[in-house]
């Protein structure tokens, strides 16, 4: 898929990557207003209206997340979610005018201890382990990078001990309490409709 580059225009010593995997059979779609240098090598052109592929982003994330995390628990997705991406970190709450609305990430230092983490705790993220029970700093976040030796892969590993990272309190069932948040979303309309989202106390 490509989106948000005009590789044959904009990025030429990268294009012919592009032309090459085309003729071993790979499929692409191009995502451009207009119909550039990249849309007429592409099998599908989407072509929204300027200033509106936020919203087909967002709408894409959602299908996604609906058909393959919410409606039914696809493995594939779980384990690409996992591994991949910050889905299974922990983000803190934050009160605003009256309102819960999504902060930061959980960082290790925000634990007595610093969850066991010598080196950089305050830049490393946090997740519930299914395997252990416990919340802990997952390999593989920017923390990890300086200061220590063979850690600068994302690996399902904490501590040295395989970890199976949860993408989902709610969903197990595994929480205290249910609490709407808020997602500000744009100045015209200052507050979204709320999701649920739940407190963990450890």
């Amino acid at each position: 898929m490509l989106w948000g580059s005009n590789v044959p225009q904009t990025r030429t010593p990268d294009a012919h990557f592009y032309t090459e995997v085309r003729y071993r059979g790979t499929k692409s779609a191009v995502v451009s207003p207009d119909y550039s240098e990249a849309a007429k090598f592409g099998d599908i052109w989407l072509n929204p209206q300027a200033g509106t592929d936020a919203a087909l982003a967002m709408a894409m994330g959602h299908v996604i997340l609906r058909e393959y995390h919410l409606d039914r628990q696809a493995e594939y997705f779980e384990d690409y979610a996992r591994k991949y991406t910050d889905m299974p970190m922990l983000v803190r709450l934050d009160e605003k005018d009256g309102h819960l609305v999504p902060g930061r990430m959980l960082r290790a230092d925000d634990f007595k201890g610093n969850l066991g983490e010598a080196n950089n705790p305050d830049w490393k993220t946090v997740a519930y382990d299914e395997a252990s029970g416990k919340i802990v700093a997952p390999n593989g976040s920017i923390g990890f990078r300086w200061g220590e030796e063979g850690k600068w892969n994302l690996e399902e590993q904490a501590k040295g001990t395989e970890a199976k990272l949860r993408l989902s309190q709610i969903m197990e069932g595994d929480h205290d309490e249910v609490v709407g948040v808020d997602f500000p979303i744009s100045v015209v309309r200052p507050r979204a409709t709320s999701s649920n989202a739940i407190t963990l106390r450890y």
